[in-house]
């Protein structure tokens, strides 16, 4: 009688916490900002090659050693939207986000965000992996606010991007395993 009691007890205090574990759970997980950077645990990386990876199009350039890992989903996106590249740098254990025409070559655009009070514009020609990345990781942030807007500079004027949930959904998942793959969320 006593351990059918406790039993009942411990059923329902297990699923309380659950259900407060799932009440609190944040949306838009926060990006560690302290371990922001380009190296690849090797769990992290276990964790994108076995679960992650099939959801991407993989391009291996053996003179380099690097692979290249392109969402299909972006495929549909308009040509002047720029395109997310995940590069696997799996020699050096480093990853970089890279900003792509719908082609495949180098974006030569500048890229504006907006939120409520600030925007941001950042320049994508010549950007760097450092400059990539923190591009970004400000979009990452940009794109848990519904009222933010993306904008590019296309032949002299501001052309929305992004803007269908569908759309975002899609760079944010990339975002997501991007910054995943280097430990920062």
């Amino acid at each position: 009688m006593m351990s059918s009691k406790l039993v009942q007890i411990f059923a329902g205090a297990m699923v309380v916490l659950i259900f407060l574990m799932f009440a609190t759970q944040p949306e838009h997980k926060p990006l560690k900002s302290s371990v922001l950077g380009f190296k690849v645990l090797e769990s992290d990386a276990l964790f994108f090659k076995n679960l992650r990876q099939f959801y991407y199009d993989k391009e291996f350039h053996e003179d380099a050693g690097y692979e290249l890992f392109r969402h299909p989903d972006q495929k549909p996106l308009d040509s002047h939207e720029p395109r997310l590249v995940i590069l696997n740098n799996w020699l050096m254990d480093e990853a970089y986000i890279m900003f792509e025409n719908k082609d495949g070559s180098s974006i030569h655009a500048k890229l504006r965000l907006k939120n409520e009070g600030d925007e941001i514009v950042y320049d994508l020609q010549g950007a760097n992996a450092v400059q990539q990345q923190e591009i970004a990781a400000g979009m990452y942030y940009s794109l848990a606010d519904a009222q933010s807007s993306f904008l590019i500079y296309k032949d002299d004027t501001w052309v929305p991007i992004w803007d269908s949930e569908s759309k975002r959904k899609i760079i944010k998942g990339i975002l997501k395993d991007y910054f995943k793959l280097v430990g920062s969320l």
